[in-house]
């Protein structure tokens, strides 16, 4: 368990600072999905010691850092068909494109 948490910069001697931190944080937990709120409120302060939310707003803004969602998540139903979205599951009859 110790190494698991030193790995991740959760312990306080292991713990990044400023803005190359937060950096840091993103570069390690890339493509890992979680809600925005909470990487403000529970990830970078737990990695970044001091952590202030103008050093995500300098890492985005001097291209450092992009976001995006790998997954839809929610109800397929909530797609807007024009967008061109293929539907998950299996076809509903065989001449679907699926």
């Amino acid at each position: 368990m110790r190494f698991l948490l030193r790995w991740q910069h959760v312990t306080p001697d292991t713990r990044r600072e400023g803005s190359r931190g937060v950096l840091a944080v993103v570069e390690q937990l890339q493509g890992f999905e979680l809600a925005a709120g909470a990487w403000e409120k529970a990830i970078f302060p737990a990695r970044v010691t001091g952590y202030r939310r103008e050093w995500l707003d300098e890492a985005c803004l001097d291209g450092g850092i992009a976001w995006g969602r790998l997954s839809v998540r929610g109800d397929t139903d909530e797609l807007p068909a024009a967008a061109g979205w293929p539907r998950p599951g299996p076809p509903d009859h065989p001449d679907d494109p699926r």
